[in-house]
């Protein structure tokens, strides 16, 4: 029997969902099932209606961790999360409890998962190559980079500035960039892992329907209340930046909602292929995954 149970999928799969009906499944089987968050964005306070939080009402059914951890103005680097999130499954292992990681923010799921060991930093580094980054924007650096390293370049587009000031930072410090994720490294634990698979079209629409009803949840009162305290991580996630630019008359709402719409479109799109290299992942549908975990996994 597995000591960990991961589910994992794109944004708007229905991991919450599944998550909470096997919690369920396991607790009439005597089992004491706690929920771990693995999305990066619901690791910070406040934000909830930009990245589909669970509300408090739906995470008291059962214990869950790692949500609302950091205040949004403060970087919470995967490296810090990998060492919270395993220490909160080593105590829920050692008192008896069932512990599910739950998520989609790909490089978050992985430090967990697998025995990772990540790569030095330089502060003083990145803070140079985020003004580069200002001044000559992002293709400059992307074009550097391949010069230096092809490689980690190859896995990158202009999109990515996070990680292309990484693999510039790294590169620095020891000569190479981002290849220690080309390897897969043992498991940390023994764990299955779950896929959430949903069609194209219909996770469209999904995604579709979810950023309308943020909008009528409150996305844009969430967004003044957050404006200027967001850390750079923070500030990435997908919504408050289209909603910034209602509120300053640059869009209209139609085009907010369709712009949001457009790039979780493609933030899923790139979850997917993440996911699909790790051979070590069982890809079930949604409407069928609670049933098929508790088969796979003998629960």
């Amino acid at each position: 029997m597995a000591e960990l149970i991961v589910i994992l999928g794109p944004t708007a799969s229905g991991k919450s969902g599944v998550s909470l009906e096997l919690a369920r499944r396991l607790a009439k089987k005597g089992e004491s099932p706690e929920l771990v968050n693995a999305d990066s964005m619901q690791l910070y306070q406040g934000m909830d209606i930009a990245t589909a939080k669970l509300t408090l009402e739906q995470r008291a059914e059962f214990p869950h961790h790692m949500f609302d951890v950091s205040p949004p103005e403060m970087e919470m680097t995967v490296v810090q999360y990998q060492g919270m999130a395993r220490s909160v499954i080593e105590q829920i292992l050692s008192r008896g409890g069932f512990p599910i990681l739950v998520g989609g923010s790909m490089l978050y799921l992985q430090s967990v998962i697998y025995q990772m060991e990540f790569a030095p930093t330089d502060e003083q580094i990145r803070k140079d190559l985020e003004v580069e980054l200002d001044e000559l924007g992002p293709g400059a650096l992307l074009a550097r980079l391949r010069q230096l390293d092809p490689d980690s370049a190859e896995r990158l587009d202009v999109r990515d500035e996070r990680r292309i000031i990484r693999a510039l930072e790294l590169f620095q410090l020891r000569g190479r960039g981002l290849d220690e994720f080309n390897k897969q490294p043992p498991l940390w634990k023994n764990c299955k892992i779950f896929g959430l698979e949903v069609d194209r079209e219909t996770l469209r629409q999904r995604i579709n329907s979810r950023v309308e009803g943020m909008w009528e949840q409150g996305l844009v009162e969430e967004t003044q209340r957050l404006r200027g305290k967001l850390s750079t991580t923070a500030a990435a996630a997908i919504g408050y930046q289209q909603v910034e630019m209602f509120i300053d008359g640059e869009i209209t709402k139609q085009q907010a909602i369709e712009q949001i719409q457009i790039s979780t479109a493609r933030y899923a799109k790139k979850q997917m292929t993440w996911f699909r290299r790790d051979k070590n992942i069982h890809w079930l549908q949604p409407e069928t995954a609670v049933e098929q975990i508790i088969s796979e996994a003998r629960l």
